[in-house]
């Protein structure tokens, strides 16, 4: 199946993880102001409601897209692709943002795909930005999908396709000596779990 037809056909309310292949559609704010990106696709109304619905501050508009933060940036990216319609597709490998950031977006894109049933495509390697978050992964080569995944990152089919997750490692290899622990994804959790022991 083609990866780009698969995206058109992604249930509302589904959220996916692409490994693989890089999302080639990168969006770039162009403009003197945030609020000037925003109205090539849209009117002031609906821009104040996605804006309240992502939590950007209304004085963000009015700012140059050279001042912002990557995480505004990012969030006044997601605005775009709502205000164009309901899909979102984070090429998460463009992203940089500190664990603090990264919590939040992970928040606010699990509410949006709950609450709000937003179409979700998360293109990364980074395994862990997406424990959680998707409902099903995807595994793609030269655009095309070689293999559907549930999300289960404990299948350790997975990862005959990229690198095994630290954290997934250490507990398989406490499993693997005989040691009762539950498949971890959260690393407070494991602390924890291994405090247990």
């Amino acid at each position: 199946m083609e990866l780009n037809y698969y995206l058109n056909n992604i249930d509302y309310g589904e959220a996916v993880l692409i490994l693989g292949s890089k999302y080639n559609k990168t969006i770039k704010i162009k403009g003197d102001t945030v609020k000037e990106f925003l109205l090539q696709v849209s009117t002031d109304r609906r821009i104040n409601k996605v804006i309240k619905m992502l939590g950007i501050d209304a004085e963000l508009l009015n700012s140059s897209p050279l001042e912002i933060s990557n995480l505004e940036e990012t969030l006044v990216i997601l605005a775009y692709q709502l205000l164009r319609g309901n899909d979102i597709v984070i090429n998460y490998l463009d992203v940089l943002l500190n664990h603090k950031e990264e919590a939040y977006l992970k928040r606010l894109l699990s509410k949006l795909v709950h609450q709000y049933k937003i179409k979700l495509a998360v293109f990364t390697n980074n395994m862990s930005f997406c424990f959680h978050l998707v409902d099903r992964i995807i595994i793609v080569r030269d655009k095309e999908i070689i293999k559907f995944l549930s999300n289960d990152f404990y299948n350790i089919e997975l990862y005959d396709y990229i690198d095994m997750p630290d954290i997934i490692r250490y507990v398989i290899s406490l499993q693997a000596k005989g040691k009762k622990m539950d498949n971890y994804l959260d690393m407070s959790e494991l602390l924890k779990g291994i405090y247990r022991l």
